[in-house]
């Protein structure tokens, strides 16, 4: 049994925890993103979760969705795990759980919505980062050059986390429009 404020490092924790994200996922969740969001509460460091999200994969707890390559849906296998979990680990960790879940729908859509790609140069990194207005519609693209991968990572996870942001901040700088700057530069990031 784990208690608040404690890293869950017992895989069988570990694993109930993601079994309980996905499964409140009502979207399939890729790996990489869900990581990153257990992560941010604390409970969980990335090699233990990656641990558990390969062998909750070759338990069949989880599988690839059949229609979004690197995208994770629960089992019925998982379901069960993930019931197990109300019992196993305290309320505390399954109300920060449940958080993490909104956090994640949020980045899962972010990320199928706009993308991010990161390709090593002789140079460096270029980071190409779109945004999809839906239905082909692609409303803006940018290619940054940076001198290394944490920078290309951190353009990438900023990008993610907030699009809106930056797609309103180029429109506010191309149309000239020093309030719209001032406004999102002001709202907490």
């Amino acid at each position: 049994m784990i208690f608040p404020n404690e890293k869950l490092v017992d895989s069988s924790d570990v694993k109930l925890l993601l079994c309980f994200v996905i499964c409140n996922s009502p979207v399939p969740v890729s790996r990489d993103v869900l990581l990153e969001v257990l992560q941010s509460y604390g409970y969980v460091n990335y090699f233990d979760a990656a641990a558990a999200f390969t062998a909750l994969v070759e338990e069949e707890s989880i599988c690839e969705d059949s229609k979004n390559k690197g995208y994770y849906l629960v089992t019925s296998k998982g379901r069960l795990i993930s019931q197990e979990l109300k019992c196993d680990l305290p309320s505390s960790v399954r109300e920060k759980a449940l958080a993490a879940t909104i956090n994640l729908l949020s980045k899962v859509k972010n990320e199928k919505e706009n993308f991010v790609n990161i390709c090593s140069t002789d140079r460096g990194y270029s980071v190409r980062a779109s945004i999809s207005g839906g239905e082909g519609l692609n409303l803006m693209s940018i290619d940054v050059y940076v001198p290394n991968e944490d920078q290309a990572k951190l353009i990438k996870k900023n990008f993610l986390d907030f699009p809106q942001n930056v797609y309103e901040c180029l429109l506010a700088v191309l149309t000239k429009n020093s309030n719209i700057v001032k406004n999102i530069l002001s709202k907490d990031l």
